[in-house]
């Protein structure tokens, strides 16, 4: 657990989730561009932990999870959550206001997607709703402060990309566990697709002009 944890900010989140959403906004220069890039490191740091995990033997297999009681489990998952968001704003250099309010943002709708999936709601759906609720509260801030919609909504919702199940699954591949390896993959692809479908459904329901191309301007006609 402490090696996967270690490794966990390798995984590009920010890029990750800015390319979803120029690639669903059909800016596909700078989607693709991001995409080739978070692939690349995500490939290199699945790399590093196939290297570290042959040579030291190290088992990254879940194990028994946690026992803490209710409402103490959410009050713990809420405080890291906002730890986590904050630190992820800090890294994306975001001023210390809004590093707070993506902190506060991220805690909120992490501590209620865990909970709906301790309860039995499916995982890709909550974060879709995690993301959604994420974006839509970013938003309603934006309107009250001077800071942008990115650096509030990004960093509560990357925290939700599931980085422990993705090398679970290269280290399945390693182990020639292919059914499982493909199970937590396609995981991981889900989850990835549902934070940035709600973070861009949060964007189309807000701003109904996201998805409108401005118009080009004519070319001058050129005197003879």
């Amino acid at each position: 657990a402490g090696v996967v944890s270690a490794l966990l900010f390798l995984i590009p989140g920010f890029p990750l989730v800015t390319a979803m959403l120029d690639t669903i906004r059909a800016d596909f220069s700078a989607g693709l561009t991001r995409g080739a890039y978070v692939t690349m490191l995500m490939l290199a740091a699945g790399m590093a932990v196939w290297v570290v995990t042959v040579l030291f033997d190290t088992d990254i297999a879940p194990h028994a999870a946690y026992v803490i009681p209710e409402p103490w489990l959410a009050l713990a998952r809420a405080a890291a959550t906002f730890v986590a968001s904050y630190g992820f704003a800090m890294l994306f250099t975001a001023e210390q206001g809004a590093a707070l309010l993506a902190g506060a943002i991220g805690a909120l709708v992490n501590a209620a997607r865990m909970s709906a999936q301790d309860a039995g709601f499916y995982n890709v759906a909550a974060v879709f709703l995690a993301a959604l609720g994420a974006g839509i509260l970013a938003h309603l801030l934006t309107r009250r402060t001077r800071f942008s919609r990115v650096s509030l909504s990004v960093p509560a919702v990357v925290v939700m990309i599931p980085g422990v199940v993705f090398f679970r699954g290269l280290h399945a591949i390693n182990a020639g566990q292919i059914a499982q390896a493909a199970g937590a993959l396609t995981n991981v692809v889900l989850v990835i697709c549902a934070v940035g479908a709600g973070v861009a459904a949060a964007r189309m329901i807000t701003d109904r002009h996201w998805l409108m191309e401005p118009p080009h301007e004519l070319s001058p006609a050129f005197d003879n």
